[in-house]
């Protein structure tokens, strides 16, 4: 990165253990992490401060990863902001569900942190453009 700040990435995961475990694998990359307990608390830290991407569970207490994703791309000034989900549900219902409300990428747990890492690294290079084009790698 030719700026030298560190990619900002915020750790939604209402699970203690979890949320250690991606904090210290992405803080192991270099990254400068952030976590949330949970939905909510996230969004009002997304409205308030600067994050390259979001990492964050779907089954969540109180309002859940679905709805803080549709919250985030109904925000016309975060709404290209990544957002990868990691579920112990894979590729079920509610794993499409959080595709259709916007997700960018879904991890299922466990999830070996070299794997988080290069996910991480592959949504962090800019991939995605709003024309659908990929990015040289």
């Amino acid at each position: 990165m030719a700026t030298g700040r560190k990619h900002r990435i915020l750790v939604v995961e209402d699970q203690s253990e979890i949320r250690i475990i991606f904090e210290w694998a992405l803080q192991k990359a270099d990254y400068d992490v952030v976590t949330a307990q949970g939905a909510r608390q996230a969004l009002r830290m997304i409205q308030s401060q600067h994050f390259d991407l979001i990492l964050t569970d779907l089954a969540m207490p109180g309002m859940s990863g679905i709805d803080l994703i549709t919250a985030v791309r109904e925000d016309p000034e975060r709404n290209r902001l990544p957002i990868l989900v990691i579920t112990a549900h894979g590729w079920d219902q509610f794993a499409l569900q959080a595709r259709a409300a916007g997700c960018d990428g879904v991890l299922q747990k466990p999830v070996d942190p070299k794997m988080l890492r290069a996910e991480v690294d592959k949504y962090l290079r800019g991939w995605r453009f709003a024309d659908g084009f990929e990015a040289p790698e």
